[in-house]
């Protein structure tokens, strides 16, 4: 995973830091969803995690939401779909996040979102997402 770190504590929880390379603020982009689904699947197979907790390694903020400029390239392809197989297809990766979110809320392991600055759009869904919110006074 590129864009999260996982410690686990002799207790068997995991700190999760979020926290893109050379960027100021952790955003959605295809890369974070592809580490999700992975941190996804690694939280659920590793017998000795009990339960996770999610932060931001950025003083700014939890998550911006998402990439805009990949979101407008992904709706631009989108709508050129020409047929209803691609349609279907942009419709299922449309979905995606929702799906890697939903795996994350249905592992059997608890989950707790740290939050402290900014959290919108997608940051917000990955933080609801989460089992337990703490919200923190952001230090900057």
């Amino acid at each position: 995973m590129e864009n999260f770190t996982l410690e686990v504590g002799a207790d068997g929880v995991a700190i999760v830091t979020f926290d893109m390379p050379n960027r100021s603020m952790n955003i959605i982009s295809h890369a974070v969803q592809d580490d999700l689904g992975l941190l996804a699947q690694r939280l659920h197979q590793d017998d000795a995690i009990v339960g996770a907790i999610l932060c931001s390694g950025k003083a700014s903020g939890f998550c911006a939401g998402a990439d805009l400029v990949e979101l407008q390239v992904d709706v631009e392809r989108w709508r050129e779909a020409a047929t209803q197989e691609d349609l279907r297809a942009g419709l299922a990766e449309a979905g995606g996040f929702s799906r890697r979110i939903r795996n994350l809320e249905t592992l059997g392991k608890s989950l707790v979102a740290v939050i402290g600055g900014v959290v919108l759009g997608g940051g917000l869904e990955l933080a609801l997402g989460c089992h337990h919110r703490i919200a923190r006074r952001s230090v900057l």
